[in-house]
């Protein structure tokens, strides 16, 4: 799959795949990137000086002997360059927030991996939203970066790298072992360009792990201990970037051991474990404690009375948060109860609630 057609593919593919290095001819120097040969260019700005080891015997570097090594870029790779700076014009928020030089290096670079990759650039032309942009440097500009052929030199990785060899063709010297942390990252880009249309994602707890019920415990799955919603939906993109359901569900779930009678049940030595949503979890972390206060705040959050909210006077009695009426499923040996589709649904009362509340100022 690509992310951009190619204008035609018709005509015959020149060579792919990893060549050891070959002899430099005279006159001539590597390009920095893809390593072919080019005529030595004429003018001192035509050349870069990448920094070369002398000194290698064996496995260890007994002297650093750094020397410039002279090397500059192909046609090709010119062109590469170009489209990078066009693309950083196009994204000028992306461009102030990574600095000039850093955007249009790590965008070349990027475009430096899809080249090794065989994948078409994006024509002049073809519109590259700011989240494919972004997409494509997150993933593919570091290793993008480490691929090219100054960094066999800048400073020395191979104990074969010699300033007077190129490859025979473009993008040749990057081994095998290489290639693969270059299509891995391919297919995270590609996998965000795909949930960039897709449907938000609903994300439900994770399943307790027998770490998360060592000592008295009960479990509490399947919903928000609090509020007992069954799950929070999250933008299809996000989720891509933060690498799956699994990973996402971590971050915005949160385990918690918490007491029965914190959250309306009868003291138990048992400790409930699960998980709060997150808007359950702002509510803690403003009470300082998942107690009452918390359940109580992240209920007057709900209904829209938070700002009105008064602990002392407001207090709610007999709220039970979702998960006490897990744990006296659990303990009946009972089915437990069904997750909430709306955050407090198991809370009877709401709209009276929320009146009195909207009063009481």
């Amino acid at each position: 799959m690509r992310l951009w057609p190619t204008k035609d593919e018709t005509t015959e593919s020149p060579p792919r795949g990893f060549s050891e290095p070959v002899p430099l001819p005279a006159d001539h120097v590597a390009c920095q990137n893809c390593g072919i040969a080019v005529p030595t260019p004429a003018g001192p700005r035509a050349l870069i000086h990448a920094e070369a080891t002398h000194g290698l015997a064996g496995p260890r570097v007994t002297t650093l002997n750094l020397h410039p090594v002279p090397m500059t870029r192909c046609q090709s790779c010119l062109v590469t360059l170009a489209r990078a700076a066009d693309l950083m014009t196009e994204h000028p928020a992306m461009r102030a927030r990574l600095g000039d030089a850093a955007a249009v290096h790590l965008t070349e670079s990027a475009l430096a991996a899809l080249s090794i990759l065989d994948v078409p650039l994006p024509p002049p032309g073809t519109p590259v939203t700011a989240p494919e942009i972004s997409s494509l440097i997150r993933h593919l500009g570091a290793v993008g970066a480490g691929a090219r052929w100054l960094s066999r030199f800048a400073p020395v990785r191979e104990a074969d790298a010699h300033p007077d060899t190129c490859s025979p063709h473009p993008w040749a010297h990057v081994r095998e072992s290489n290639r693969e942390p270059l299509r891995s990252s391919y297919a995270k880009v590609l996998s965000e360009r795909i949930a960039m249309t897709a449907p938000p994602v609903r994300l439900t707890p994770p399943m307790l792990t027998p770490n998360d019920l060592t000592g008295s415990t009960t479990p509490a799955h399947g919903a928000c201990l609090f509020c007992g919603i069954g799950a929070v939906t999250m933008p299809a993109p996000q989720v891509a970037r933060a690498g799956g359901r699994k990973h996402s569900a971590a971050d915005v779930w949160t385990l918690r051991k918490v007491s029965p009678s914190s959250i309306g049940g009868r003291p138990s030595p048992a400790r409930l474990v699960g998980h709060t949503c997150p808007a359950c979890t702002a509510a803690v972390e403003k009470a300082g404690t998942p107690g009452p206060t918390a359940l109580d705040l992240a209920l007057a959050d709900f209904i829209g009375a938070a700002g009105r909210w008064n602990p002392e006077r407001d207090m709610l009695d007999g709220l039970l948060g979702w998960g006490v009426l897990a744990a006296r499923a659990a303990r009946a040996g009972t089915a437990p109860p069904e997750p909430n589709a709306t955050p407090w649904a198991h809370v009877s009362g709401l709209d009276a609630l929320a009146e009195r509340l909207a009063v009481s100022t």
